[in-house]
This record gives structure tokens, C-alpha cells and sequence, in this order.
């Protein structure tokens, strides 16, 4: 497995015998780690017949890039322990491997690391509050629309403490991002989907992902000769410990809007789904649409509300 080797190494000199002023040399290595496979996953969701195997190898080649574990770019912040501002940070550039090392001179003491892979790279979030550990996070970049990942975005939170000695530390990466696919029978050519109320951010203070603004993520489609299939990657949805309703039927944590235009109508359907969207692991849905365009989905998990002969009036920027 290719590696990527950049070091930093910051000159300096200790003399002091009994190691109470001298810092620590650290090597990092750093590579995305899961025990999740996003193919077996796609596979095991669409393996029905031949046209489900064939859209399953065809949103394997989507997702891929996102969970493929490359690594373009690598922010690596460190911040002091007791005052929680930055000691150092700097954007390593990778090249794409799935393992990179990295080596840095720190001052004693105890830091906290919280390297993120691949948001220097996105273009649709990115990185703030560098300065101070409360503060630092990553979001999308403002928009009403907002459009689907490109890459996994890979992190981690590490304590490091240079008491004097050299270090060598391998710090595992875990998904920040999901993916979404939508699969219907038979396909129709004209399908516009977004994924809604996923998270808007994600703070590293205390590992917890922002559903402070309503987010609307544009899909993309793929189609073969019996099924089209809207998929998108964004952040995942509230988990089932923050979302409280009356009974379970009602729970609902995040939402997909559909609409389908058919001899020259469009109908708006609307899936709220009753299953968590999880960090780095895809959801395959999967449902048929009848003649009117109207989605039917075979299971509890999901419940559609339709509306027949829908006119664009401002949900979204739909082309029909």
C-alpha cells in the first residue's frame, strides 16, 4: 500500500539531562479504518436478479471515492490541553494514498489532536475556529442547495503527551460522511431528489454533529434500462438518542423529497425515513413508481406522503 511521507521536523536543542525542558519528536501515521464494507453493504441491498446486480456495481463506482479511505489532504491541528488553544496546525497535501505519516517537533505537554482528511479538498464544506479547540468544526459551505460530497471526509481525536521521548503513533480515521441511495423500478428519466434534514456541521469539541439550520442536499442519478437510482453523500442524520416523539410511528429522523415527471406531470413525494442515517454507512432504499409517479415503498421503515400534479412554487429549484 502506497504511503505518503511528509515530514516537518522543527529545529531545536535539548541539553537538559534529566529531560524536564525537552520536547519530543513524534512520527504519525494515519490511515482510514472501518470494519464496515461499503460494497457488501450495496451488494447485500441489491442482489435480487441481474438488474439489481447491475445498479448495485454501478453505485459501488459512486460511492467509492468517498469510501475508497484516499487521503488528499490532512489538517493536522493540535491544540494545549489545559488552555485548548492551537499549538500548531498545517494542511499536508497526500496525493490520494490511504496511509499517510507525518513527523513534528512538540514542546512538552499534552495536546490534543484532531486531524481531518479531505475537507482542504471539498469543495462544498469546509474548516473554521482553528484557533481554539470549542471552536473548531467543519460545515457546509453556505448555500439553499446544497450539493452532495465528492470525498470522504476522515477524522480523529487523539491525546498526545511529549514527556521528552520520541513518539511514534498510528491514529485510525473514521468516517464523518454518509451516502444515501434511492433505487426505483422501472426507471423514468425524469427524477429530481434531495436528501433533507442531515446534519450542517460537525464540531470537534465535543464530537457531536450541528442540526442548528435545515439542510437540503442535491442527489445525483444514475439509470440503467430498468431502475434509476438518486444517491448523494452528505452528513449523517440525528441518531435515535436525540430524537424524542410520542410513539415510534411518528419518529422520524431525516427525509428524502422526490419528484417524478410523467407524461408531462410531476408528483412530489415525500419519504420520511425512521431509521437513523449513520456515519459511514450507506442506506439503500429501495421502492417502485406507479403510473401517476407516485413512490411506493414496501416497509415500516418509511412512510411517503404525495401530492399529484405538483407545481414548483418555491420548495425547491426543481426543472421540469
Amino acid at each position: 500500500m502506497l504511503g505518503a511521507a511528509i515530514g516537518l521536523l522543527l529545529t531545536t536543542s535539548c541539553i537538559n539531562e534529566d529531560l524536564s525542558e525537552c520536547g519530543s519528536y513524534c512520527d504519525f501515521h494515519f490511515r482510514f479504518t472501518t470494519e464496515l464494507s461499503m460494497e457488501q453493504v450495496v451488494t447485500d441491498n441489491l442482489s435480487t436478479n441481474a438488474a439489481e446486480q447491475e445498479m448495485a456495481r454501478l453505485l459501488v463506482e459512486k460511492f467509492n471515492p468517498a469510501f475508497s479511505g484516499e487521503i488528499h489532504h490532512l489538517e493536522v491541528p493540535f491544540f494545549e490541553s489545559e488552555s485548548r488553544s492551537a499549538a500548531h496546525n498545517e494542511i499536508v497535501e497526500a496525493g490520494g494514498t490511504n496511509e499517510v505519516s507525518y513527523s513534528l517537533y512538540l514542546p512538552q505537554g499534552t495536546y490534543h489532536h484532531v486531524p481531518v482528511a479531505n475537507v482542504a479538498t471539498e469543495a462544498v464544506c469546509a474548516s473554521s475556529g482553528h484557533h481554539h479547540l470549542d471552536h473548531y468544526a467543519i460545515s457546509y459551505i453556505d448555500s439553499d442547495t446544497l450539493e452532495s460530497f465528492s470525498y470522504g471526509i476522515y477524522h480523529a481525536t487523539q491525546s498526545v503527551e511529549c514527556d521528552g521521548t520520541d513518539k511514534n503513533i498510528h491514529i485510525p480515521l473514521t468516517m464523518t460522511n454518509s451516502a444515501v441511495a434511492l433505487v426505483l423500478t422501472p426507471a423514468v428519466d425524469s427524477v429530481e431528489s434531495y436528501i433533507v434534514n442531515t446534519a450542517a456541521g460537525y464540531s470537534f469539541a465535543d464530537s457531536t454533529y450541528d442540526f442548528s439550520s435545515p439542510t437540503i442536499v442535491r442527489t445525483s442519478n444514475v439509470l440503467t434500462d430498468d431502475m434509476v437510482a438518486s444517491y448523494g453523500i452528505c452528513f449523517p442524520s440525528k441518531a435515535e438518542e436525540p430524537v424524542q416523539r410520542a410513539t415510534w410511528s411518528d419518529t422520524e429522523y431525516w427525509q428524502m423529497h422526490v419528484y417524478v415527471t410523467r407524461g408531462g406531470k410531476t408528483t412530489r413525494n415525500i419519504l420520511s425515513v425512521r431509521e437513523p442515517l449513520a456515519a459511514g454507512e450507506p442506506k439503500i432504499l429501495k421502492a417502485t413508481i406507479s403510473d401517476d409517479g407516485e413512490i411506493i415503498y414496501h416497509g415500516a421503515e418509511v412512510s411517503v406522503s404525495v401530492t399529484l400534479d405538483w407545481k414548483p412554487g418555491g420548495d425547491h429549484n426543481i426543472e421540469i
